[in-house]
């Protein structure tokens, strides 16, 4: 899922257009989810979620048929753009949610296909051409 205070330059991940591109691991500098305040959580991650982190349902569009829909979030700030979680670079909860483990991958939806690709936020300052585990071999 993309997130659009998270994700800023995604970019479908190429091989060819990827092949030298390397990621510093572990990631240690969460600033980059500064303006985040809330993010969607899985079914299988509330054990650890609700310990930490208030977890609300919010409206999440319809379904085909018109039903409406409902999404897990868990709070990180109680005002737009504010992250509460985030200390400097640092994560203040010793849980971090699924889809903040996955940054800076992300997938998406490709064009009217509705096919599933993985992204990436290019943009990202712990990518790199030289240092780092490569993305490919």
């Amino acid at each position: 899922m993309i997130i659009g205070n998270l994700h800023r330059q995604v970019v479908a991940l190429d091989r060819s257009l990827h092949r030298k591109l390397t990621i510093h691991q572990p990631q240690m500098d969460w600033s980059v989810a500064a303006e985040l305040n809330a993010i969607f959580v899985a079914g299988v991650e509330f054990g650890e979620v609700c310990r930490e982190y208030p977890t609300l349902f919010v409206r999440a569009g319809t379904d085909p048929q018109g039903k409406p829909q409902v999404a897990p979030i868990a709070a990180l700030g109680l005002a737009p753009r504010e992250n509460l979680f985030l200390q400097g670079k640092a994560w203040r909860a010793l849980y971090l949610p699924a889809l903040l483990r996955a940054y800076p991958f992300a997938i998406g939806r490709a064009g009217t296909d509705q096919r599933a690709e993985l992204s990436i936020d290019i943009g990202w300052a712990g990518l790199s051409q030289t240092e780092g585990l490569a993305l490919f071999r």
